[in-house]
């Protein structure tokens, strides 16, 4: 039976089955002090893939009956904190980075890091080890941010 949202659903903080991931994302996100911008976007990988990895078979039944639901009250899933303080780390390296609009630039590092950590954890094949997957994010999000191939 699937599950069906009410009102109070987003109070229900199903994900949150331990404080601990809530407190990993929450510390890579609050404070960025590793001393490359790859340090950086490794340890913010880190951190969502291994709060994404406390529950992987709840949260891939969530993610198909609720594909699109973001808890406000958790940092795992609030979009608006994770792109707030996602915003702060480009600023900090604004320098180092390629892309000229921070904002598109922020909404683009949530979406690659939302689609490549959820498949990590519901969809990746066995032959993939997690901590391949994991080096691999963060080159992805590396590659978008420093990559300049000119004028598009």
């Amino acid at each position: 039976m699937p599950i069906i949202p009410t009102k109070s659903f987003s109070n229900f903080k199903l994900l949150s089955l331990s404080s601990e991931p809530n407190k990993i994302i929450d510390a890579c996100l609050s404070e960025y002090t590793k001393e490359t911008l790859w340090e950086n976007v490794a340890a913010m990988a880190h951190a969502i893939l291994a709060a994404h990895l406390v529950a992987p078979k709840l949260h891939k039944v969530l993610e198909q009956e609720l594909p699109f639901f973001d808890s406000s009250d958790d940092p795992i899933h609030n979009s608006q904190e994770v792109y707030r303080r996602i915003r702060l780390l480009l600023e900090k390296w604004r320098v180092d980075i390629v892309p000229s609009d921070l904002e598109l630039a922020s909404w683009m590092v949530i979406q690659i890091i939302k689609s490549l950590v959820h498949t990590a954890v519901i969809d990746r094949p066995e032959y993939f080890t997690l901590n391949d997957v994991e080096k691999d994010i963060t080159r992805v999000i590396m590659g978008y941010l420093t990559f300049n191939q000119g004028p598009i």
